[in-house]
């Protein structure tokens, strides 16, 4: 848990080191844009009483509508699988959240424009096992929340490219924390 928690910090201080070096460069303007969606890969790791483990496919997509100034409505959904297979032998697991919240975005550099999110929404998690020939499937449902931030690194007038890392809860029967990391472009209207 530990190394987990010091990992996500590790990249953190990356994408705010990153958003900040852009604050030097000065080619184009950061105004708040009116819409963006974006889309990605995500990295998940789940701990939880009973299970430690790390998705390491997963595609994201998430929308945000700024209404009010700097603070938005926001979406994200996303989808994550890990499966391993030995001795005839398989594992599957994939993991599905949805949630909406507010995000506020911070327009402190010229190029970057960091945010901070909290979403609440729904999480699945489902796993199927084969063992001598004998399939095993299980699902769970959940409400979940989710809070984190990053930042979008402007590389033209309408898209840029963003990485974001979140906590996110999911409250099964056996709660789990997962640590996301998700990265890539963004398009949006000004």
């Amino acid at each position: 848990m530990t190394t987990r928690i010091s990992t996500c910090a590790a990249a953190w201080l990356m994408l705010v080191a990153c958003s900040a070096s852009a604050n030097a460069q000065t080619t184009a303007t950061n105004a708040i844009p009116k819409f963006e969606v974006g889309g990605g890969y995500q990295w998940v790791d789940v701990g939880s009483d009973l299970v430690d483990n790390t998705f390491p496919g997963g595609l994201g997509l998430d929308v945000a509508v700024y209404r009010w100034g700097q603070l938005a409505l926001a979406g994200e959904l996303g989808w994550s699988h890990d499966s391993s297979e030995a001795f005839g032998n398989s594992v599957s697991s994939t993991l599905f959240h949805i949630g909406a919240g507010p995000r506020f975005a911070i327009p402190l550099a010229v190029r970057a424009l960091p945010y901070a999110q909290a979403f609440i929404g729904y999480a699945r998690n489902s796993s199927s096992a084969t063992f001598s020939g004998t399939t095993l499937e299980a699902s769970a449902n959940a409400f979940m929340f989710q809070f984190g931030g990053g930042a979008t690194v402007k590389m033209g007038n309408n898209w840029g490219l963003f990485g974001d890392l979140s906590y996110r809860h999911a409250f099964y029967d056996n709660a789990t924390d997962e640590f996301q990391l998700y990265l890539g472009a963004r398009f949006f209207v000004n």
